[in-house]
C-alpha cells in the first residue's frame, strides 16, 4: 500500500483505471526527482492515482554507455502504486473505442512524450489517463506548488549516521555556508557523454567564489563531488575554511542533496542532483550561482531557457 501525503490529498480520494497518470522514470535521483514532481503536480490537479513505470531499473538491456541507475525515490515518504504491464500497454495499444475517442476529440489513452527540454504551458492543463515520457525540467512546472515539492521531498534525515551529523553541525554553525558540487564521473570519463552534457570547469568555481568573496568577508566551502580526489588537488590552495565530504556512496547519495540543501549558498554544477538542492534549499537569503551554459551540445543548450529559476545567479 502507498504512503499518504496527509498535507495535500483530498480525504476520500477515489481511484479508478481511467483516472491513471503513469510517468516513466529514468536517470539518476535528479532526473527521478524532476519526472515525479511534474507526474505529482498534474495528479494533485485532477485528483487522480499516480503509476510509476519502474522498468528502466529492472531492464538487462541497458545501453552498455549509459551509467548504471537505481530507483531512488523510496528514500521520500512518497504516494503510488508501480504501473503494472496491463496499466501501460492500454497507452500503447489502444481500442477502438479509445481510438474512437481520440479521433472525435474526446479524452482517452495520451500518451504524452516530451520532444524538447522547453516547458510546455499546456502539460498541466492535460486531463488523465495519461502516460509521461521525459525529464521535465523546467522550473516553470513548479512555480505554483513549491510548498507541495518541499512538503513531499522531505528527507529522512533521523537516518543521518555520526560522520554526516556532523557536517550538518557545520554547515548550519557557520557563517556563510557555501555548498560546491563539482561533477565529473562519466562526464570527465566518456567522450560521448562529455560532448553531450558537458563540465563545468575550474575557471568556473573560481568565477563563483570570487563573485561571493567580494560580498562576504568569510566563506565556508562545503565540496561535494564523485572525484573528491580531484577536488582536493585543484582547491587546495583556496584561502577559504574547506571541508571536502566524500563519504556518502551508492543508495546514500541522497545525503549529499541534503546537506547542500542547508547549506546558505549553493554553487551547482550542470547536474539535475544539484539543481534539486538549491531548489529545496530553505534559507531564505539563500543565494545560488548556476553555469550559464548547462549543455556541451548546442541543440539541447537552446531548450534550457526555462531550467533555471531567474532569481539564481549564471556564471
Amino acid at each position: 500500500m502507498p504512503n499518504k501525503i496527509k498535507s495535500f490529498k483530498t480525504p476520500g480520494q477515489i481511484s479508478t483505471k481511467k483516472q491513471n497518470i503513469i510517468i516513466k522514470l529514468s536517470g539518476g535521483l535528479g532526473n527521478q526527482m524532476f519526472q515525479f514532481a511534474v507526474a505529482q503536480v498534474l495528479s494533485y490537479k485532477t485528483n487522480s492515482k499516480l503509476l510509476l513505470d519502474k522498468e528502466f531499473y529492472k531492464s538487462t538491456n541497458m545501453f552498455s554507455n549509459h551509467t548504471v541507475r537505481e530507483f531512488e525515490l523510496d528514500i521520500f515518504n512518497l504516494e503510488y502504486s508501480e504501473a503494472q504491464p496491463e496499466d501501460i500497454s492500454r497507452f500503447l495499444q489502444l481500442s477502438f473505442l479509445d481510438k474512437l475517442r481520440k479521433k472525435l476529440n474526446l479524452n482517452y489513452p495520451e500518451t504524452y512524450r516530451e520532444g524538447k527540454f522547453y516547458w510546455d504551458k499546456n502539460l498541466l492543463q492535460r486531463e488523465p489517463p495519461i502516460y509521461l515520457i521525459g525529464y521535465f525540467q523546467s522550473y516553470k512546472y513548479f512555480k505554483d506548488y513549491d510548498i507541495l515539492l518541499k512538503d513531499i521531498f522531505k528527507f529522512p534525515i533521523e537516518n543521518l549516521d555520526d560522520r554526516n551529523k556532523e557536517i550538518m553541525g557545520k554547515i548550519l554553525k557557520k557563517s556563510n555556508s557555501v555548498s560546491i558540487h563539482v561533477r565529473r564521473g562519466d562526464y570527465a570519463e566518456d567522450s560521448v557523454t562529455r560532448e553531450y552534457h558537458g563540465l563545468c570547469d575550474k575557471n568556473y568555481y573560481l568565477k563563483a567564489l570570487d563573485l561571493l568573496s567580494k560580498k562576504h568577508s568569510d566563506l565556508n566551502l562545503f565540496f561535494f563531488s564523485d572525484d573528491i580526489e580531484w577536488v582536493k588537488k585543484e582547491f587546495k590552495n583556496l584561502p577559504f575554511h574547506k571541508t571536502f565530504v566524500n563519504f556518502n556512496r551508492g543508495k546514500n547519495g541522497w545525503i549529499d542533496m541534503l546537506l547542500m540543501s542547508n547549506c546558505q549558498i549553493n554553487i551547482i554544477a550542470n547536474s539535475s542532483f544539484s539543481w534539486w538542492a538549491a531548489y529545496l534549499n530553505i534559507n531564505i537569503s539563500k543565494t545560488v550561482i548556476a553555469p550559464k551554459r548547462w549543455f556541451a551540445n548546442n541543440k539541447k543548450e537552446k531548450e534550457t531557457l526555462d531550467l533555471i529559476p531567474p532569481n539564481w545567479v549564471r556564471l
